[in-house]
C-alpha cells in the first residue's frame, strides 16, 4: 500500500508570494522593505530573496511593527532564550 502524499507547506516563499500573503502588491511590498515598514527582511539564497513563513506570521501577529522594532524584539527574544538555556 502506497503512503498518501501529504502536501507540504513551504517553509520559505519568494517576494511575490510574501507580498500576496500579506495582501500587498509587489510594488507596495518592495516599498515597505525599502522604507523599513515591513519587519522581516528575508534571507538571500542563491541570489533569491526568500521570506520564512513563520517569521511573516509572527510579524503579523505582533501587529506589523517596523523593522527596527521587529529586529529589537527578535534580539530580545534570542537573549531571553539563550539565558534560559544555561
Amino acid at each position: 500500500m502506497d503512503a498518501k502524499k501529504v502536501p507540504l507547506e513551504p517553509l520559505m516563499v519568494d517576494t511575490a508570494t510574501a507580498a500576496r500573503a500579506l495582501g500587498l502588491s509587489r510594488s507596495a511590498f518592495y516599498e515597505g522593505l525599502s522604507s523599513g515598514r515591513i519587519g522581516p527582511a528575508g534571507v538571500f539564497f542563491n541570489s533569491k530573496r526568500l521570506f520564512p513563513l513563520g517569521e511573516l506570521r509572527a510579524w503579523v501577529n505582533a501587529g506589523c511593527p517596523p523593522r527596527r522594532l521587529w529586529l529589537a524584539e527578535q534580539i530580545t527574544q534570542d537573549v531571553k532564550q539563550h539565558a534560559g538555556a544555561r
